[in-house]
C-alpha cells in the first residue's frame, strides 16, 4: 500500500511541474504575442484617424486652390505666365489658416520662383513625383544650388502652377493631436521609403528610411507599402525593436506616393496595455490551481479505490468468480484460486494472448480496453471443454478480469441457433445468418472497390407439389433445389440462405461486374428448368421467378442490409407480377426493378455524359489500283457490359429517348477529329447519320460548323443515309442533302436495293455514292436473282455517273465478281473487320504506304486503270507482290 501511494504521490508532482512548466511556457508566449498585437492593433486605428485628418485638411485646401486657379482662365486660353501674373494679383482671395505661401511655375527649363529663373537639375524634370497634385521636397532638389532656401516645402501643383509653403508649419498642428499614442515621431513616407517630413518635436534632415533600418527590411517594406492597405510591423528602427505603423494618405492627390508612419519603440507600445498583463497572469495562475485541484480530487478517488480492491483482494482469491488481474499490456499478475482449481494449465499462460477465445471478431486486448466481454476457450481438470465468460474491470495500470463458468449454457445456446438461424428441412442459413452477412459486406473495406450482388428465388409452383404429392415430396423438391442451387453457383464466390419455405437468396462476394451475374442466370435458369424426381420415380419441372439486385455503383452509407433485402425482394416481386418476365432486375438510382432494356436504356444515359464511345473503321478498299480510298466511322459503346452489344439497339433506343442529338455530337467529333489526321492520305471518311439526326432543325448547321471548325479539305467526310428513310421523307431532306452537298460533303444512300421505289427519286437526290446491300452480295456469286440484281444496281449506277461500294465482302470470289461487272470499292471482311484508331493507321500504312496523295489524284488513277472488262488478282497475290 505504501509503494502505491508513494507511486501516486510521484506521479502528481510530476504533472504539477509539468502543468506549470506549460502554462509559464503558454502565458509567456501569449502575454508577448496578445499585448503586441493589440497595442499596435490600437496604434493602427489612432494612426488611421490621423491620416484621415491629414487627407481632409490637405484635400480641403487644395480644392479651395484649384477653385481659384479655374476662375483666373476657365478656357485655358492664356499663357502659364499671364496665369501666374493673375494668381499673384488674386493672391489675397486664397488662404492658408496659419500659413504664408508663395507662388511659382514650371517651364520646360527649370522653376520660376520669386520673380527669378532657375534651372532643373539634371533628371528632376523627369521625374513624375515633382508633377503630383500634392507633394513634399526642397526646391534644391529640383532646381539648382543657386537657389540657397534648404527649407521643406509642401506643394500644390495644377499643370504647371503651383503654391509652396513650409510643411512643418502646415502640418505640425494636425500632427501634434495624437491623443494618447506614446510620444515619438511621425514620418510621411514615400513608397520607396524616402523619409519627406519627420516630426519629433525638432527636425531633421529628409532621409531614406533604409538608412534607419536593414535593407532587406526596408526593401519588404516598400513592397507592402506599395500595396496601399496600410499595416504594422515590427523591425530595428535606429537600432533600437519598434513598431512600425503605416498608412496610406493622399492616394487621389500624390497617385498613392504617401503613407504616414508612425515609430514607436516596442517597449513604449507594450506600456499602453499594460494593464492587460495583470489579468493574462491572474487567469493562468487561476487555470493553473484549477488543474491541480482536479488532480487533487482524481488522486484521492484512486487511492481509495485501491485501497477497496486490495481489502478485497483475499475475499476474491477465495470466491466463486474467476478472477485474472493483467496490466496494460494484457501480462497476467495474479489469479485467484477458484480460476487456479478449475482451469488445466493455468500456471504456464504468462499473457492473457495466450488462451483460445470463443467466438471473439477483434484483437483481445482492444476489446479489453473497450471494457467489453468476452468468452474464454480452456479445459477442466477431467480435460473437457471449458467455456468462462470474462467481463473487464479497470483499475490503476491494469484491468481486472472477472469471469463465470457458460460451458452448459453455451451449449445449450449453439443448439437453439442451430434452430433458429437454419431452415429445417434445406440446412440452409436463413434471413438472420443472411443480415448478418449482409452487415459485414457493408462493413468490409473491399466494398468500394469491387461489387456485391443477391439473387432472390422463388419456386412458385411449390405449393402445388404439397397438396399433389404430400409434405415430404415438397420437402424432396426443395432438397434437390437446394442441391441445383450449389452446382450452379460452386464456382463463384456465393452463400445459399432458404429465407422462407420455397424462397432461396444467393449473396455473391466481390465480383468483376453485374454482367457477370447477368450471364450467370442464363446457366442457373437452364439448370433449374429440368425436370426433379420428386416421388415413386416420376419427375417434374418447377416454375420459379427471379429477382437480382447488385450494389455496382452505391456506396456503403447509402445501404443497409434491409434495403439490400428489400431491393432484390422487390425486383423478384416485380417478376412474379409479370407474365413474360422470368428475372427483374432492380435499378439502384431510380429505386425500382427494370428488365434488361430499361436497365440499358439508363446505362445509356451515363454513357452518354461520361462519354463512353469509341470510334471503329471499317475500310473501304480499292480493287483496280490496290488501295484503301476511304473509311466507314462505326461507334461501339466502350463498356464490358454492352460492348459487344448491337449497335442498331442502342441507337433505336437513343432515338426514342431523346439521347441521339447528344450521341450523334461524340460520333461526329472523333469522326472529324480522325479526319483531320488522316487528312494528307487523301482518304475520306463516311459516317452513318440517324433520321432523327436529319430532321433536326439545327443539325446541318452543326455539321457545317464541325467542318469549319477542323478545317477539313472538301471531300473528307461523307454522311450515309439509308434508302428507305430517303424515301419516306425526300420532300423534307432534299434541301438539307443539297446544301451540304454544296459545303463539300460527300452523300452516300446506304443499303441501295432493299427500297421499292428509290429508283423514281435518284435524278432528283444530291447523292454521290451508291452501297449495295451485303445481303446482296452475299449471294451474288451463288445465287441468279442476286447476280443479276447487283449487275443491274452496278450499270445504273456507272450510267448516272454515281461511284459504288459494296458492302459486305467476304471472300476473292465476290470481289472477282464485282471488279469484273464494274464496281471497284468494297468493304468486308476480306479486307478488314472494323478496327479502332490505332488499328486503322496500321491498316493505312499497309495498304497505303508511299501513297500520299489526294482525292483528285486517287479518281485520275482509277479513271486510268482500265474500263472493268478483266478481273484483278486476289487480295493475297497483291499483298505478296506488296511484299516483294
Amino acid at each position: 500500500m505504501k509503494n502505491y501511494r508513494l507511486r501516486i504521490y510521484i506521479v502528481f508532482i510530476v504533472l504539477i511541474t509539468l502543468i506549470f512548466g506549460v502554462l509559464a511556457f503558454a502565458y509567456s508566449l501569449i502575454n508577448d504575442r496578445y499585448l503586441s498585437d493589440t497595442a499596435s492593433e490600437n496604434i493602427l486605428r489612432m494612426d488611421q484617424q490621423i491620416g484621415l485628418t491629414v487627407d481632409q485638411k490637405v484635400g480641403r485646401d487644395f480644392a479651395r486652390f484649384s477653385e481659384l486657379v479655374e476662375s483666373i482662365d476657365p478656357n485655358n486660353e492664356k499663357s502659364i505666365s499671364e496665369r501666374y501674373d493673375a494668381l499673384v494679383s488674386r493672391q489675397n482671395e486664397f488662404v492658408i489658416e496659419g500659413i504664408d505661401y508663395r507662388i511659382g511655375y514650371a517651364t520646360d527649363l527649370g522653376y520660376h520662383l520669386d520673380n527669378k529663373e532657375y534651372k532643373y537639375v539634371q533628371g528632376a524634370n523627369d521625374r513624375e513625383y515633382y508633377k503630383y497634385s500634392f507633394s513634399i521636397y526642397r526646391m534644391q532638389e529640383v532646381i539648382d544650388a543657386s537657389y540657397t532656401d534648404t527649407t521643406n516645402y509642401a506643394v500644390f501643383r495644377i499643370k504647371n502652377l503651383f503654391i509652396y509653403f513650409n510643411v512643418v508649419d502646415y502640418l505640425y498642428a494636425t500632427l501634434s493631436n495624437t491623443g494618447e499614442m506614446p510620444d515619438n515621431y511621425f514620418l510621411i513616407v514615400e513608397n520607396n521609403c524616402g523619409i519627406a517630413y519627420q516630426k519629433n518635436n525638432t527636425l531633421i534632415e529628409t532621409s531614406l528610411v533604409s538608412s534607419h533600418i536593414a535593407t532587406q527590411e526596408s526593401n519588404k517594406l516598400a513592397e507592402e507599402m506599395g500595396k496601399r492597405k496600410g499595416g504594422y510591423t515590427l523591425l530595428a528602427f535606429d537600432g533600437a525593436n519598434s513598431l512600425f505603423v503605416y498608412t496610406p494618405i493622399l492616394n487621389d492627390l500624390s497617385e498613392g506616393a504617401f503613407n504616414l508612419v508612425y515609430v514607436v519603440e516596442k517597449s513604449l507600445v507594450l506600456n499602453t496595455v499594460a494593464y492587460l498583463r495583470t489579468a493574462l497572469l491572474v487567469i493562468f495562475i487561476t487555470i493553473f490551481l484549477l488543474i491541480n485541484l482536479v488532480l487533487l480530487v482524481v488522486g484521492i478517488i484512486y487511492i481509495r479505490r485501491e485501497q477497496d480492491l486490495k481489502s478485497n483482494r483475499l475475499r476474491f482469491f477465495f470466491a466463486k468468480p474467476f478472477i485474472i488481474n493483467i496490466n496494460r499490456k494484457g501480462k497476467i499478475r495474479s489469479i485467484n484460486k477458484r480460476a487456479l482449481d478449475s482451469i488445466q494449465g493455468l500456471r504456464k499462460y504468462k499473457y492473457i494472448f495466450d488462451f483460445k477465445f470463443y467466438d471473439l471478431d477483434d484483437e483481445i486486448m482492444k476489446r479489453i480496453k473497450q471494457q467489453k466481454s468476452f468468452t474464454l476457450e480452456s479445459r477442466d481438470k477431467e480435460d473437457n471443454k471449458l467455456y468462462i465468460r470474462m467481463v473487464p474491470l479497470k483499475i490503476l495500470f491494469g484491468f481486472s478480469l472477472v469471469g463465470e463458468d457458460v460451458t452448459q449454457s453455451l451449449y445449450e445456446q449453439i443448439k437453439n441457433s442451430q434452430i433458429a438461424l437454419y431452415n429445417n428441412v434445406t440446412k440452409l442459413p436463413n434471413r438472420y445468418i443472411l443480415e448478418r452477412d449482409l452487415n459485414e459486406v457493408l462493413a468490409s473495406p473491399k466494398f468500394a472497390s469491387t461489387t456485391y450482388a443477391i439473387v432472390a428465388i422463388d419456386f412458385i409452383d411449390f405449393m402445388k407439389i404439397n397438396r399433389m404429392f404430400g409434405f415430404s415430396a415438397g420437402d424432396r423438391m426443395l432438397r434437390e433445389e437446394a442441391k441445383v442451387l450449389r452446382a450452379v453457383t460452386e464456382d463463384f464466390k456465393a452463400k445459399i440462405y432458404n429465407i422462407r419455405t420455397s424462397i432461396f437468396f444467393i449473396l455473391f462476394y466481390e465480383i468483376r461486374d453485374f454482367n457477370v451475374i447477368i450471364e450467370w442466370n442464363k446457366t442457373a435458369s437452364a439448370m433449374l428448368s429440368k425436370p426433379i424426381n420428386i416421388k415413386d420415380n416420376f419427375a417434374t419441372s418447377i416454375d420459379f421467378k427471379m429477382g437480382m439486385y447488385s450494389t455496382e455503383g452505391t456506396k456503403a452509407a447509402d445501404l443497409s442490409a434491409d434495403k439490400i433485402y428489400d431491393c432484390a425482394n422487390s425486383a423478384l416481386e416485380r417478376a412474379k407480377n409479370s407474365r413474360l418476365l422470368k428475372t427483374a432486375i432492380y435499378n439502384n438510382e431510380f429505386g425500382q426493378s427494370l428488365s434488361r432494356d430499361q436497365l440499358m436504356e439508363q446505362d445509356l444515359f451515363t454513357a452518354v455524359k461520361e462519354r463512353e464511345f469509341i470510334m471503329f473503321f471499317q475500310p473501304q478498299y480499292n480493287t483496280r489500283i490496290g488501295k484503301i480510298v476511304g473509311f466507314e466511322a462505326l461507334i461501339r459503346w466502350n463498356n464490358p457490359k454492352y460492348f459487344r452489344e448491337q449497335v442498331e439497339n442502342y441507337i433505336k433506343m437513343a432515338e426514342k429517348n431523346g439521347l441521339i442529338m447528344e450521341l450523334g455530337k461524340i460520333i461526329i467529333e472523333e469522326t472529324f477529329k480522325f479526319a483531320k489526321k488522316i487528312e494528307d492520305t487523301g482518304i475520306h471518311i463516311s459516317m452513318n447519320v440517324s433520321p432523327a439526326q436529319l430532321l433536326h432543325s439545327g443539325f446541318v448547321n452543326d455539321l457545317i460548323n464541325y467542318f469549319d471548325q477542323y478545317d477539313l479539305k472538301p471531300g473528307r467526310i461523307s454522311i450515309e443515309i439509308t434508302e428507305t428513310f430517303l424515301m419516306e421523307n425526300s420532300a423534307v431532306i432534299i434541301e438539307k442533302l443539297k446544301i451540304l452537298r454544296e459545303k463539300g460533303f460527300g452523300i452516300h444512300l446506304d443499303d441501295f436495293g432493299i427500297g421499292y421505289s428509290s429508283m423514281l427519286y435518284l435524278k432528283d437526290l444530291p447523292v454521290d455514292t451508291i452501297k449495295i446491300d451485303k445481303d446482296f452480295i452475299k449471294d451474288a456469286t451463288s445465287d441468279k436473282f442476286s447476280r443479276v440484281i447487283v449487275t443491274r444496281i452496278v450499270q445504273l449506277a456507272l450510267g448516272l455517273d454515281l461511284n459504288l461500294v459494296a458492302e459486305g465482302v467476304e471472300n476473292e470470289k465476290q470481289m472477282n465478281f464485282l471488279s469484273h461487272i464494274g464496281c471497284d470499292v468494297i468493304q468486308g471482311y476480306l479486307i478488314s473487320k472494323p478496327v479502332n484508331e490505332e488499328e486503322t493507321l496500321k491498316l493505312i500504312d499497309k495498304y497505303n504506304k508511299d501513297y500520299q496523295v489526294s482525292s483528285d489524284d486517287i479518281n485520275e488513277q482509277i479513271a486510268n486503270a482500265g474500263n472493268g472488262d478483266e478481273f484483278v488478282k486476289p487480295i493475297a497475290k497483291t499483298k505478296k507482290r506488296k511484299s516483294r
